[in-house]
């Protein structure tokens, strides 16, 4: 199984990551972690987490208030945003893999 994140997304994680490095950097690197925690939790089984827009999924980060939201797709999983879960509901939805 293939796994992308597109470049909206990864602009987006660096965003939050910088945010949190300002103030405390250990905070920044346990978000860090728990990204890839979650990462790896969702490409173990991607399907078994809900559908809830159009076929996107979110998988929410433990300890922040962000969600991985992605599809799986025939190629493999693909990341469309690291949504903060209070800010701009749906913004991804109008994203495009292409």
């Amino acid at each position: 199984m293939t796994f992308r994140i597109l470049a909206e997304a990864s602009e987006e994680l660096e965003a939050a990551a910088g945010f949190y490095a300002e103030s405390r950097p250990e905070v920044a690197l346990r978000f860090i972690n728990e990204v890839e925690s979650c990462i790896d939790r969702l490409l173990t089984d991607p399907e078994s987490w809900p559908v809830v827009d159009d076929n996107f999924r979110r998988s929410p980060l433990k300890g922040f208030p962000y969600d991985v939201v992605f599809q799986v797709t025939p190629q493999g999983v693909v990341v469309f945003a690291f949504a903060h879960r209070h800010r701009r509901p749906g913004y991804w939805a109008k994203r495009s893999e292409l």
